[in-house]
């Protein structure tokens, strides 16, 4: 099913990636990476986040891309729209190779 987000509760989800071994980690030093989440049905953006665009609210951690590990942050989701998202992660090489992960999929909630 994915991730259920409630709106207001800050984003920090920390992703180590994994050869297709499921054991050895890959080395991602270097890359720029790119994090951006759609609405399924609308198309409209809930958010996006660059290693090389760091603001306070919005990152990505770039410390352990060598053991395969980051951290997505966004800390106000006050404005967020309730519905279902497809999050996709991009990762650029030094030399401006691109590849893409799977897809991961958020539905967005109100709190009760």
């Amino acid at each position: 099913m994915g991730i259920i987000h409630k709106v207001g509760d800050s984003i920090k989800w920390e992703l180590k990636s994994l050869q297709s071994d499921g054991i050895t980690v890959v080395d991602w030093s270097g890359y720029h990476i790119e994090v951006q989440a759609i609405n399924k049905v609308t198309g409209k953006e809930l958010f996006k986040s660059s290693s090389l665009n760091i603001t306070d609210n919005n990152y990505i951690t770039t410390d352990n891309l060598n053991v395969g590990v980051f951290k997505i942050v966004v800390k106000n989701t006050d404005n967020f729209s309730v519905g279902d998202y497809s999050v996709d992660i991009k990762y650029i090489s030094p030399d401006g190779f691109k590849q893409s992960s799977k897809s991961i999929q958020i539905k967005v909630v109100t709190r009760l």
